[in-house]
């Protein structure tokens, strides 16, 4: 379900800096009245809310103005399954001139994906990550594609999606990725992808191995995984589980072949212990 007041949070955040086409000064009471506009669409009165953006775009002249309005009522389009309708205004919506252009590719790829048109939508996620402008949805939008890739079939086409995305992905957003990495490793039968994944995620999201929200199939080549790290891998997995707050099962594997330690890793571990 689109949130229209999600959408517009958006806006509020996006500095009008990153705007390749110069906004004159907003006024407050445009501000207001956008905003008035959102309340009314979240409340299913779309004729009102339409005069009320009809009046700021002819009082702003701005393209950019424009812009949020096209962005706000293709939500609103969406939210009621008029995906015809959000195609139409979501390409013709000069997004650049709010800094927003990748932002409006990944809509467009998720009303495409809604109305059944899987490689239209796969285009302009493509499109939305190879954008210049600052994109704070990268990972969530290389998800998304791998999700509709695997939907259709294409796993290791999916697979390839998320490998690439691996390399920019920090916190949450790596962790999710490398869970994805190994569920359609599987399911490709890819073991160096599984393989790559697993070992990444016992360095990287030490925990993963017993967190509820990773998929069983997944925990077990975790496990599995594990006991196939060389001892330097080992000693750097207890490292982080140790870092990550898990110190008995850091301890357990820092303490087992510390003179097959490398050298480079030595201080390190003895200091974790």
């Amino acid at each position: 379900m689109v949130r229209i007041g999600a959408l517009l949070a958006v806006f509020l955040v996006v500095s009008t800096a990153l705007a390749d086409i110069p906004m004159r000064p907003v006024t407050s009471d445009l501000d207001a009245e956008f905003a008035r506009a959102a309340d009314l669409l979240e409340q299913g009165d779309r004729a009102a809310a339409e005069t009320v953006l009809g009046h700021i775009g002819a009082k702003s002249g701005q393209r950019a103005w424009r812009a949020r309005i096209a962005f706000l009522l293709a939500a609103d389009d969406e939210r009621r399954s008029d995906f015809a309708a959000a195609e139409r205004k979501l390409r013709g919506a000069e997004a650049a001139a709010i800094g927003l252009e990748p932002y409006r590719r990944e809509r467009l790829g998720r009303v495409l994906l809604a109305s059944g048109r899987i490689d239209a939508a796969v285009e302009e996620w493509k499109g939305a990550l190879d954008a210049e402008e600052p994109f704070a949805m990268r990972i969530a939008v290389a998800r998304e594609i791998a999700g509709a890739l695997e939907k259709d079939g294409r796993v290791r086409d999916a697979l390839a999606v998320l490998g690439r995305a691996a390399a920019g992905a920090r916190g949450t957003d790596f962790s999710a990725i490398e869970v994805d990495r190994v569920r359609l490793g599987l399911a490709a039968g890819d073991s160096r992808s599984v393989a790559d994944a697993a070992r990444a995620l016992l360095l990287r999201a030490p925990a993963a191995d017993v967190a509820r929200a990773t998929p069983a199939a997944v925990r077990a080549v975790l496990k599995r995984e594990e006991k196939r790290l060389s001892a330097a891998g080992r000693a750097r997995r207890g490292r982080a589980l140790v870092a990550a707050g898990d110190p008995k099962r850091g301890y357990r594997l820092l303490a087992e072949r510390p003179g097959a330690w490398p050298a480079a890793d030595r201080a390190a571990n003895q200091l974790a212990l």
